[in-house]
């Protein structure tokens, strides 16, 4: 455990996305998917599961409009932790929320380095 405090010590920018990573998954799937991003991935995400649309999720697309102009990463991680995990509110958000630690991890280090480690 005293090693671990001290790795710690020497990388704050972990201890702060461990943190952050806490933040976001806490009530994660704690509420419906709104209506709007959300869900229209969620049937994007679908598209993927269900009829192995990976690259052209047009037929799911909201109005028939396609709505493939996002990078498709986000989707493919959502459909794959969601064969991995099962299907629910939860691992529809989690890319997402990993990605804001990850986020938060990036500018630490990018601050860190900025201000020569002190």
């Amino acid at each position: 455990m005293r090693a671990m405090a001290a790795w710690l010590r020497r990388h704050p920018e972990l201890a702060l996305a461990l943190v952050g990573a806490g933040v976001y998954l806490v009530g994660l799937g704690a509420s419906d998917l709104k209506e709007w991003d959300e869900a229209l991935y969620a049937l994007r995400t679908l598209a993927i599961l269900r009829d192995g649309q990976w690259l052209d999720q047009t037929a799911q697309a909201f109005g028939g409009f396609w709505t493939s102009v996002h990078p498709p990463l986000t989707l493919w991680l959502t459909a794959l932790g969601c064969r991995l995990l099962g299907l629910s509110e939860w691992t529809l958000r989690l890319p997402s929320a990993l990605a804001g630690a990850g986020c938060l991890l990036l500018t630490a280090r990018l601050a860190r380095r900025l201000a020569g480690d002190r």
